[in-house]
C-alpha cells in the first residue's frame, strides 16, 4: 500500500512540473554587455567603461551612450541610462582590485 501511494506521488509531482516548465523560447539571440567601474583610492571619481563585445557594431545611438556613460561620476546614473534604453541588469560583482580601490561589474541585458 505504500508502495502504491508512493508511485501515486511521484507520478502526480512529476506530471505537475513537467506542466509548469513549459516556456516560450525566441530563436533570437540576447544581448549582452558589461559597465566596469573601477574607484581609485582617496578619489571620488570612477572610471567607468561600457564594453559591447568585439564584433559588435554599435548605432550612432548607442555610440553616443557610450560615450555619455565614460562622462559619469556616478556608477548608478549609468545604470539608469541603460534601463531607460531597454536594458536590465542581470548579475554585478564585486573585487578589490591592486591598487587599494575597488572594480565594480554589472552585465546586463537587452530587453527583447
Amino acid at each position: 500500500m505504500k508502495r502504491l501511494f508512493l508511485i501515486c506521488c511521484t507520478v502526480a509531482l512529476t506530471t505537475q512540473f513537467s506542466f509548469a516548465q513549459s516556456s516560450t523560447v525566441t530563436n533570437a539571440p540576447a544581448q549582452y554587455c558589461q559597465i566596469t567601474a573601477e574607484r581609485k583610492v582617496m578619489s571620488r571619481k570612477m572610471q567607468i567603461e561600457l564594453d559591447m563585445g568585439d564584433k559588435y557594431r554599435p548605432t550612432e545611438a548607442e555610440q553616443k551612450m557610450i560615450e555619455e556613460v565614460k562622462d559619469f561620476n556616478s556608477l548608478t546614473d549609468a545604470i539608469n541610462l541603460l534601463a531607460r534604453n531597454g536594458w536590465e541588469v542581470v548579475s554585478s560583482t564585486g573585487a578589490p582590485n591592486g591598487n587599494n580601490g575597488a572594480i565594480i561589474i554589472y552585465t546586463l541585458r537587452k530587453k527583447q
